[in-house]
């Protein structure tokens, strides 16, 4: 075996050797094997010996000449004109310069209502608007058997628009007659005419508002008011009232000063007040993507008989959580409150004259007040909040004494500090211009300092009110209103009693029919529930009563 190997290798080593050095005949190779094996015969191989060579090829860079021949072309420019983008927007709906409105009712109840104005205008605004309504007849088992009223009412008004401002004024008179048809004594010997009360207000009124569009600019606001009140027991009272509002923006923020000077003269058959009102008031306020924040004082002074100067810090700040969908604020204030006779006659009309009763200011010592606004969608809002307000020298009524009123059918005012808290819910759905709901509800409770319940005061305040506007064709309208029971303070002579008046529920209905655009006819029911409450302690109300009538627009 090991004579067979070296035999190979010799072999492949001869053959390597001829290779290199020459040509080789042979075509086979035989190999004799020794022993037991057997004899091999191999075809003979010849390495080519051929190395790679590169053939290195030059190709000739062709000449080009280039020549440019100058050729002009004549073009010709056409311009098109191309219409500026508008914003589509529905058209102005048209206006009617007149609106008359009658009805008619049970209780002898009688409605005019009169509009006569300018139309649509870029340089001035003018209208007067006339409005009587009156009953004959009222309860008829009260105690004077005539609870009829009349009300007229006359407004002509103007307005100028400058480039940069606008001047308006107005001029108001109103005429109302009441009677003082209640009682609080157990028997009484008025008639219609010894218990009639009638007040005539006349009023002049003077605005002048900027507009500066440049945020630098400073835009302001004055105001000047004024109106005579006099009724039949010759109570006389003249007020005079001067607003001026300046403010300008700084980067994004805003400062603004108010300046009020407000003048009561009230005269009578035994007495003569006389008392200035002076307030001002600077705030600063900033504004951001997400939050609104004020801060400011109010310095008010007050002149009477005596002079008295009280400051009130204002701030307040709201921050908008999600999208306007929650937005909780909170705000801290305070002012004083001008009680004239014709604030107080305003509420309650059953009133003594001026000159027997004291007229004080009510001081908002302060107002906090915190709580939720924002909306559900885009057609439900609501706010909800609680505040706490400390009140001095705040009005109350109560029923006459025989010292003050020989027949007892009117009230007098009682003054006292009270610590007010309110929680408040207001919630509105409106779907389109078809449907509009407004939810309201108000808890209040009184802590008095010197009487022993907030007289003639409910604490608990609830409405519901509704429209359906069926195709602009029939509007549909309801109102529910609930007072929950009030107090009422009955004195005779160094004694007094107290008596809980019961609540009242007031349920009212409407309907109007639009005819044509010019013509419709309303029916009004009011007080569906029938009840004869009591607003004001021994003056019931009307039971059920209707309305029907016409409005016509040319």
């Amino acid at each position: 075996m090991k004579k067979i190997i070296f035999t190979s290798v010799l072999i492949f080593a001869s053959l390597f050797w001829r290779g290199a050095g020459s040509e080789v005949n042979a075509q086979t190779e035989t190999i004799i094997a020794e022993g037991n094996a057997s004899t091999i015969i191999l075809d003979h191989v010849e390495k080519i010996n051929d190395p790679a060579k590169t053939k290195d090829t030059t190709l000739p860079v062709p000449a080009f000449n280039y020549n440019l021949q100058p050729k002009r072309f004549s073009t010709t420019v056409m311009l098109d004109t191309i219409r500026p983008a508008k914003i589509g927007s529905e058209p102005l709906p048209k206006l009617y310069r007149t609106y008359a409105r009658l009805g008619v009712g049970n209780y002898s109840a009688f409605m005019g209502e009169f509009y006569v104005g300018s139309l649509r205008s870029k340089s001035n605004a003018w209208g007067a608007h006339v409005k009587h309504f009156s009953a004959g007849s009222g309860p008829k088992d009260n105690a004077g058997n005539f609870s009829g009223f009349s009300q007229q009412n006359i407004d002509v008004y103007g307005k100028h628009f400058f480039k940069r401002e606008i001047l308006s004024g107005d001029f108001n008179y109103d005429r109302d007659v009441v009677y003082n048809y209640g009682s609080a004594a157990d028997s009484n010997s008025f008639n219609k005419a010894s218990s009639r009360q009638n007040f005539n207000y006349y009023a002049a009124n003077a605005d002048l508002l900027s507009h500066f569009s440049d945020s630098a600019s400073i835009n302001h606001h004055v105001n000047m008011r004024y109106y005579h009140l006099n009724d039949r027991y010759k109570t006389n009272e003249d007020n005079i009232l001067l607003g001026v509002n300046a403010g300008r923006f700084i980067r994004t923020e805003r400062i603004d000063v108010d300046l009020g000077i407000d003048y009561n003269h009230n005269s009578g058959e035994h007495d003569t007040v006389n008392n200035t009102i002076v307030k001002f008031q600077p705030m600063f306020s900033s504004n951001g993507k997400k939050f609104n924040a004020a801060i400011g004082i109010n310095l008010s002074v007050d002149a009477g008989n005596q002079t008295s100067a009280y400051f009130y810090p204002q701030a307040s700040f709201s921050y908008d959580i999600i999208n306007h969908i929650i937005v909780p604020y909170i705000k801290l204030g305070g002012y004083l409150e001008r009680n004239s006779f014709r604030s107080l006659t305003s509420i309650n009309p059953f009133l003594l004259s001026a000159s027997s009763f004291s007229m004080l200011n009510t001081q908002h010592k302060y107002e906090l007040t915190a709580g939720l606004r924002g909306s559900l969608s885009a057609e439900i809002i609501y706010d909800v909040h609680f505040s706490r307000v400390q009140l001095v020298n705040a009005p109350f009524f109560l029923n006459t004494t025989w010292q003050e009123d020989l027949f007892r059918n009117k009230f007098s005012v009682v003054y006292d500090n009270a610590d007010v808290t309110n929680v408040h819910g207001q919630i509105g759905w409106q779907h389109f211009e078809k449907i509009h709901v407004v939810a309201t509800g108000d808890w209040y409770q009184y802590k008095m300092t010197n009487e022993l319940h907030p007289w003639h005061t409910p604490t608990l305040r609830m409405s519901l009110l509704g429209e359906y506007n069926l195709q602009d064709k029939i509007i549909a309208h309801a109102e529910v209103y609930y007072l929950n029971g009030q107090y009422a303070k009955i004195q005779d002579g160094d004694s007094f009693s107290i008596v809980n008046m019961k609540g009242l529920v007031d349920v009212n209905i409407g309907f109007e029919y639009r005819y044509t655009k010019f013509l419709s006819a309303f029916l009004n029911f009011n007080n569906l529930a029938g009840q004869r409450y009591e607003r004001w302690y021994a003056y019931p109300t009307q039971k059920f009563n209707l309305m029907g009538g016409l409005t016509y627009t040319f």
